[in-house]
């Protein structure tokens, strides 16, 4: 089924964790607030979630046997997307929207190790991993984000096949580089 926890709903300051579902880990739609999704499985598309609208909520370590390990066409505002796993594109966010959040360390077997086909407004995108092509980002639009040390199979890999406006790729001289 879809939504191993959540099958469309409005939810605060919640704990998603260790569910499971064909669709959508934890959650098939729904708007999220506050809320912590993390350590979920899809056996198809979104490890953590699929489509949602999520503010200031961290998702993280979720896996998907498909795309979006942390999301699939979710939409964010100030949250954290880490450490999620897809076993084909968009490690962390697939074919999503992001507004003001972290994307970091997350895996793609396939593109996209942060985001593929997305929107990323104001966003980090860091330490990311594609297999394939664009660690960072692959596909979609970037905007003012910073887009660093994200790599693929062959090394450096920041955006590939995306477009990006006013975006910096150089070293940001992180506090603590190791968070973001």
């Amino acid at each position: 089924g879809s939504g191993g926890a959540l099958y469309n709903g409005i939810v605060y300051d919640s704990v998603f964790s260790r569910n499971r579902a064909a669709s959508g880990g934890a959650t098939y739609n729904g708007t999220f607030y506050r809320c912590l999704v993390e350590n979920n499985v899809s056996t198809g598309d979104g490890g953590g979630s699929y489509y949602g609208t999520f503010y200031d909520s961290i998702i993280s370590n979720n896996t998907a046997s498909g795309s979006g390990g942390g999301s699939y066409r979710g939409t964010f505002h100030r949250s954290h997307i880490l450490q999620n796993k897809a076993s084909s594109n968009g490690g962390g966010v697939y074919n999503g929207t992001s507004y003001n959040s972290i994307i970091v360390k997350n895996t793609a077997n396939g593109s996209g190790g942060g985001s593929y086909s997305g929107y990323n407004y104001n966003c980090t995108i860091v330490e990311n991993y594609a297999v394939a092509s664009g660690g960072g980002t692959y596909s979609g639009t970037q905007y003012n984000s910073i887009v660093w040390n994200n790599k693929n199979h062959y090394g450096e890999s920041n955006i590939e096949s995306a477009s990006k406006y006013n975006c910096y790729t150089g070293d940001p001289l992180f506090v603590n580089a190791s968070e973001g």
